[in-house]
C-alpha cells in the first residue's frame, strides 16, 4: 500500500485499485479504437474521389428503377419541400418517392397530397394504423404497398432506398446507387450534418461523430467482411434483399419491435449472405489552378438536433435500439470480425461512463490541488507514481492524442478547419450527451420490458435548409411513363 497519512492505508490501497481499473478499462476501449484506426492505415481505407471520367461513366449506365421509401409522423413543417426540393435536384429519372403516412395526423397527409398531385413520382401511403406506431411498422406498410402496385403494373421496382423527411439528397446520390448495386444488394452511402455555427456544440457532436464514422470505420467494417448496419437513410436495398427479408420474418421487411429497425436490416442482410457495401465517395471542388478547395461527398445531408433534450432523446433511441434490443435480437455470432464489431457497438454505455467518469476525476484534481494542496502532495502524488498507474496514465495519454488527431482529421474532410479544431473540445460534450442518453435508454427499456410491449416512436422535431424546396420551376416528370396509377393509396392491410 502506498502511504498511511490522511485517509488511512487501507483506503489508499481501495483508491489504488480503483484507479488502475478506471486507467485500464479506458486503455481498454482506446485499444479498440485504435485497432480501427490501424486497419484504416494499413489498408489505406479512405473515401475515394469521383473524377468527371467516373461521373460520366456513371450517367451512362442504365437506370434500376429505384422506389425511396420515407416514413413520417407529424412532418408537415417539412416533408412537402423535401419531396420538392429532392425531386428538383436529383440526377435521375427512373425515381418514385413513397410517403407513408398515418390517418391521424392530417397535416402531414395533406402536405404529401398536395405534391402527389402535381407529381406522378410521389405516391403517398395511408396507414391503417393510427400513429405513432414504430418506424419500423411503417414502413414494412409502405414495402407492401410498393409491391402491390408493382403486380398490378407490372413494372417492378430493383431498389428500394430508405429516407426520412429531413434528408437532402445529393444531385448524384441514385447515379452512385445505381452503380454500386450491381454487385452488392445493400448499399450504404454516408450521412453528414450541414455546418453549424461554432457555440451549436450539441448539434455540432453529429459532425464529430459521424464524420469519423463514415470516413473511416464503416470503411474498415466494410473490408473486414462484418457486415455494414444502416445508418436509415442512405440505405439502398435490392429487390431480392426485401423478399428475402419478408420470407424470413413473416412479410416484414424491418423488425417492427426495434427503435434500430436499419441498424438490424443490415446485420440481418449480412448473415444471411448477402453482399453488404458502405461507399463513401466525393467530387472534388478545385480551383483555376486545380487546388482542391472542399470535397463534396456524395451523401445524405441533413440537421441533428440542436438542443440538448432532443439530441438525448434521439441518441437515446440509438442506444436503446442498437445496444440493448441489439443484443437481444442480434446474438454475438458468425465470423471473428462481425463478433468484434457486434461488440464494438455495443460499448456505448461503458464508453460513455468511463467518459464522464474521467472528467469528473480530472476536476476532482483540480480541486484537490487547488484547496487541500498538503492532502494532494503527500496522498495522492505518491499513488500517481505508481509504476502501473503512470503506464496506463501514459498509454492512455497518447490514446487521447492518437484520438484527437483522428477526429480532427476526418471531420476536416467533411466540413472547414475551424470545425475539424473544435471537434477536440467537443469531446467532452459528447461525452455528457451519450452519458444522459444511455440513461435514458436504460429507463426505457426498463419501462418496456416491464410493461410487455414495443416502445413507440419517439422522433425529433426536423427542419431543413430555409431555402430548401422553396423556389422550384415547372415539375419534371419522369422520362420514362409511370406504372403508378394514382397518386394516393389508402388502407392498406399490415
Amino acid at each position: 500500500m502506498i502511504g498511511s497519512g490522511m485517509i488511512g492505508s487501507e483506503m489508499i490501497g481501495l483508491v489504488e485499485s480503483g484507479l488502475i481499473l478506471f486507467l485500464g478499462l479506458a486503455a481498454g476501449l482506446a485499444l479498440d479504437d485504435l485497432f480501427v484506426d490501424m486497419v484504416a492505415l494499413v489498408k489505406g481505407l479512405k473515401p475515394k474521389e469521383v473524377d468527371q471520367t467516373e461521373l460520366k461513366r456513371l450517367r451512362r449506365l442504365p437506370q434500376k428503377s429505384i422506389a425511396v421509401v420515407v416514413a413520417n409522423w407529424h412532418e408537415e413543417d417539412v416533408i412537402e419541400r423535401m419531396l420538392r426540393g429532392n425531386l428538383s435536384r436529383l440526377e435521375y429519372a427512373r425515381v418514385w418517392f413513397f410517403v407513408g403516412v398515418y390517418p391521424n395526423d392530417p397535416g402531414t397527409l395533406e402536405a404529401a397530397r398536395r405534391v402527389s398531385r402535381q407529381d406522378a413520382r410521389v405516391v403517398v401511403v395511408e396507414n391503417p394504423l393510427p400513429g405513432p406506431t414504430t418506424k419500423g411498422q411503417m414502413l414494412n406498410v409502405i414495402f407492401r404497398r410498393a409491391f402491390e402496385i408493382e403486380e398490378r403494373q407490372g413494372h417492378p421496382f430493383d431498389l428500394f432506398m430508405m429516407h426520412d423527411s429531413e434528408d437532402v439528397l445529393h444531385p448524384q446520390s441514385l447515379l452512385l446507387v445505381n452503380s454500386e448495386a450491381d454487385a452488392a444488394d445493400f448499399v450504404q452511402i454516408p450521412v453528414f450534418s450541414f455546418p453549424r455555427r461554432k457555440t451549436q456544440f450539441v448539434a455540432s457532436t453529429y459532425i464529430d461523430e459521424f464524420s469519423e464514422l463514415h470516413t473511416k470505420d464503416l470503411l474498415v467494417r466494410d473490408a473486414l467482411n462484418a457486415g455494414v448496419p444502416s445508418a436509415g437513410v442512405g440505405t439502398a436495398i435490392s429487390r431480392k434483399l426485401v423478399l428475402a427479408m419478408m420470407a424470413r420474418q413473416e412479410g416484414q421487411v424491418l423488425v417492427e419491435g426495434s427503435l434500430t429497425e436499419d441498424y438490424i436490416l443490415g446485420l440481418t442482410a449480412s448473415e444471411m449472405g448477402f453482399k453488404t457495401r458502405f461507399v463513401s465517395r466525393f467530387i472534388a471542388v478545385r480551383d483555376k489552378e486545380g487546388r482542391l478547395r472542399r470535397r463534396d461527398f456524395i451523401a445524405t445531408r441533413e440537421y441533428f438536433p440542436s438542443e440538448w433534450d432532443r439530441a438525448v432523446r434521439q441518441k437515446g433511441r440509438w442506444v436503446h435500439g442498437i445496444v440493448l434490443q441489439g443484443g437481444r435480437m442480434l446474438p454475438v455470432s458468425g465470423s471473428l470480425a462481425r463478433r468484434y464489431f457486434l461488440m464494438r457497438d455495443r460499448k456505448g454505455p461503458i464508453a460513455a461512463s468511463v467518459g464522464v467518469l474521467g472528467i469528473l476525476l480530472l476536476a476532482l484534481n483540480l480541486v484537490a490541488r487547488e484547496f487541500f494542496n498538503g492532502f494532494y502532495q503527500s496522498e495522492l502524488v505518491p499513488l500517481y507514481l505508481s509504476p502501473i498507474v503512470l503506464g496506463l496514465f501514459g498509454f492512455n495519454l497518447f490514446a487521447g492524442a492518437v484520438r484527437a488527431v483522428q477526429r480532427i482529421r476526418a471531420v476536416r474532410l467533411t466540413q472547414d478547419w475551424s470545425a475539424a479544431l473544435l471537434s477536440v473540445v467537443r469531446i467532452p460534450v459528447g461525452n455528457f450527451l451519450n452519458f444522459f442518453a444511455v440513461a435514458r435508454a436504460i429507463r426505457q427499456d426498463r419501462a418496456a420490458l416491464k410493461k410487455g410491449e414495443a416502445p413507440k416512436w419517439t422522433k425529433t422535431t426536423h427542419e431543413l435548409p430555409a431555402d430548401f424546396g422553396v423556389e422550384v420551376g415547372d415539375v419534371v416528370q419522369p422520362s420514362i411513363s409511370s406504372p403508378l396509377e394514382t397518386q394516393t393509396e389508402k388502407q392498406v392491410q399490415p
